[in-house]
Order: C-alpha cells, then sequence, then structure tokens
C-alpha cells in the first residue's frame, strides 16, 4: 500500500518483507497515471523494467496499480510457478479493486477517528494539549520514572508557567489581545523546549510543560530559555509602542519534589508563586529555600522610589523595549 506524502508516496504496507516499508516512491509513471485517471493500470514486466518507478516495492517485474482515491494506490503482483511473475487476470483486478474501496473507507474512518481524538486532547484556542492530557502525560512519566527506578532527582521535570499581570492585560486592552498573547506565548514555549518534552495549557494564562527524564539542573536551564524565549518574542498586539509580556515559572523534579503528579504540580505552582513573589520575570526551582526568595521579595521592596513607600499610588510598568514607552496601568492586587 502506498499512501500519499507530499510531493511522492510512501510504502505503508507490504505483503512479506517488511524490509521495504517506508521506501519513498515518485509520483510518476504508470503510477501517476493510474491516479491521474481514478483507474487501474497493469503494467507488463517489460515496461517496468524501463520506469523503474516502483523497483524498490515490487521488484523488476510486472504489476497493477489500483487507485485509492487521491490518497495512494494500492499495488499488487502475481508470482506464478517458482515465484517467476505471472499476468494478472481481469477478476483479479476487480477483486483488488473491491479492496481498493473498503482501504479508502478504512482510512477515511481513520483519519476521522485521529482528528476526533486530537480535537479531545488539544485546547482550542493554543493548539497545545488541554490539562486533562497533561495530568495523563504527567502520570504516565512519574510512573514509568518509578517502575524503571531512575536516579533520584533525574524526573520527570515539571514547569508550571504564568504570564505576567495578565488580568490586568486583559482588563486594559481587552479579551481579542489577551487571545492573541495566549496564542504567541504558546508558540514560544513549543519552540523554547525538545521536541519529546509536553507543553499543555493547563488552564487561563498557566500552562504546564512536562519533561521526561530531566535532571533538575536540566529543568531550569529549559525554564530560562522558555522565560527569555517568551520577554523576547510575545508583545501585545497593536496597541502603539512595544509592549512586552513576561512569564514567572516554577519547577519542581521527582521524586526529590514530589512522587506524585499532585505532588509535583503543588510545588511546582508554590515555586511560581515565590517567583512573582520576587518581582516576576523570573525562575524558581521549589527546592529554594523561602528565606532566598523572601530576601528577593525584600530587596525589590526596599528598592521602589521614595514617594511609592510613602503611601503614593505606584504604578506598575510593562516590560517595555528600549527607548519605547506607554502609558502604565494601576497594580492589581494579587499577585498575577
Amino acid at each position: 500500500m502506498l499512501l500519499r506524502e507530499g510531493d511522492s508516496f510512501v510504502c505503508h504496507g507490504r505483503h512479506g518483507s517488511a524490509g521495504r516499508i517506508g521506501a519513498h516512491v515518485e509520483d510518476r509513471g504508470p503510477l501517476h497515471e493510474a491516479l491521474a485517471t481514478n483507474q487501474s493500470r497493469v503494467v507488463p514486466t517489460d515496461e517496468a523494467r524501463l520506469d523503474g518507478t516502483l523497483a524498490d516495492v515490487v521488484g523488476l517485474r510486472g504489476y497493477v496499480v489500483v487507485p485509492l482515491g487521491s490518497d495512494g494506490a494500492l499495488v499488487a503482483t502475481r508470482a506464478g510457478r517458482r515465484g517467476r511473475p505471472g499476468v494478472v487476470r481481469s477478476r483479479e483486478i476487480e477483486a483488488l479493486a473491491s479492496l481498493a474501496h473498503h482501504a479508502v473507507l478504512a482510512l477515511a474512518n481513520a483519519r476521522l477517528h485521529a482528528a476526533v481524538t486530537d480535537m479531545a486532547i488539544r485546547d482550542p484556542l493554543t493548539k497545545l494539549v488541554n490539562h486533562g492530557e497533561f495530568q495523563r502525560v504527567l502520570a504516565h512519566e512519574t510512573a514509568r520514572s518509578e517502575r524503571f527506578a531512575k536516579p533520584a532527582g533525574h524526573g520527570p521535570s515539571l514547569l508550571m508557567v504564568d504570564i505576567d499581570r495578565f488580568k490586568a492585560l486583559n482588563d486594559r486592552f481587552g479579551h481579542p489581545a489577551g487571545d492573541a498573547v495566549l496564542k504567541s506565548a504558546a508558540r514560544a514555549i513549543s519552540g523554547a523546549v525538545r521536541s519529546f518534552d509536553i507543553v499543555a495549557r493547563y488552564g487561563g494564562e498557566e500552562f504546564g510543560v512536562v519533561l521526561p527524564e530531566t535532571d533538575a539542573e536540566g529543568a531550569l536551564q529549559v525554564a530560562e530559555r522558555v522565560r527569555d524565549a517568551v520577554r523576547r518574542t510575545v508583545e501585545v498586539p497593536g496597541k502603539g509602542g512595544k509592549r512586552m509580556i513576561t512569564v514567572s515559572i516554577g519547577v519542581a523534579t521527582a521524586p526529590g519534589d514530589g512522587a506524585t503528579p499532585a505532588e509535583l504540580v503543588t510545588r511546582a505552582d508554590d515555586a511560581l508563586y515565590r517567583s512573582k513573589e520576587a518581582g516576576r520575570n523570573r525562575v524558581t526551582a521549589a527546592s529554594t529555600p523561602r528565606s532566598t526568595t523572601r530576601r528577593v521579595a525584600a530587596l525589590k521592596t526596599s528598592s521602589r522610589p521614595r514617594q511609592a513607600r510613602a503611601g503614593r499610588h505606584a504604578r506598575a510598568g510593562w516590560q517595555h523595549a528600549p527607548g519605547r514607552s506607554s502609558r502604565p496601568t494601576r497594580r492589581t492586587p494579587r499577585a498575577r
């Protein structure tokens, strides 16, 4: 069975040896003709040897091509006595056409099932996996780590990532701008992690990132890449001036910070809010002593302008690009 992938076809199934599964076939010759006319095409051995299009799949012998609509084709050969190529008869072509019809239906059902399954695990706005799939993946990774007795502190690790001052952004610029920031942040986070890491929309403006087989040090490195990627690339769209968005991140690693998914989420979320308390736009590990984050928060408070400490209404500014300015927004009571 050949299925279309881009401008060529790939062998996805073959009777006998599986050695040629995965072979690529160009869309040309008898194969192209059969698909263009949507009619079966019988190719004698001499023509097959001259063309060579399907040599990697059926060898240099005669074959018949039966189209599967626009999806691909069934390709069949008939071996005669002692393995010599035989003649494909009309009733065999009819049987192949019937088989192709059922194959088309099966492919359509498989695609529909895959699409429905994907919809069930995806967040419709960001296209990231949703909260339910996040919990399933995290449970799977923690169980796998325990089952295979990974070294202590070797993961999985979890990042909880929250957009700073998101409520103020929504209140000032509107929900469409907030949605655009969420989608842009999802792309930035996904681009900063590794191909096998799982990025999810945990809820609201919070994201969860599962890092399989990653120790605490490696998780902190990934978290810093995520923080920097968002800071550099995510901004409030189309509102005049360049208002950059930042995130605060909490990091937890199994089994030291928790052996169950619930424990990891709790520890990572607690570290996330300590990042908020320490001034936002930073990464905090669950293992970092609370006294350290309290000292950072105290230093931040003592460095505020004197008039703000005297009781004036201090205003929280956005992270601006150099040389740009914009009217600041009011600080919200919550740490977010």
